[in-house]
């Protein structure tokens, strides 16, 4: 219920601001879509930051939009990674985040 809300208040302010779009979508647990507004991308150096990543799916959806638009992604950042993406060196985090297995031990 709370995401057919939030497509509606989506679809309106699209519908305010005409400005050209480009929405990209990614899977994390389920299918989702980010989009961004061209011409504030166009030409700009861009950091990419998430809150949490796992998979890196958001970071490379908001990369390809950045791309598209014209503008440069200088470099990737999160606050938490856990898993793999705790091993990647092209992302920059502030702290490791343990994953857990099904009877409350570290993996």
């Amino acid at each position: 219920m709370a995401t057919r809300q939030r497509e509606k208040a989506l679809k309106r302010r699209e519908e305010k601001d005409k400005r050209p779009r480009a929405v990209a979508r990614y899977v994390r647990i389920s299918s989702s879509k980010v989009g961004i507004v061209l011409d504030l991308i166009r030409g700009k150096k861009i950091l990419l930051v998430d809150d949490v990543i796992s998979t890196g799916g958001s970071l490379k959806a908001m990369e390809a939009l950045v791309e598209k638009a014209g503008g440069t992604v200088t470099g990737r950042m999160a606050v938490l990674a856990e898993g793999g993406a705790a091993d990647r060196k092209d992302i920059l985090f502030l702290e490791k985040l343990p994953v857990f297995n099904a009877d409350g031990s570290v993996k």
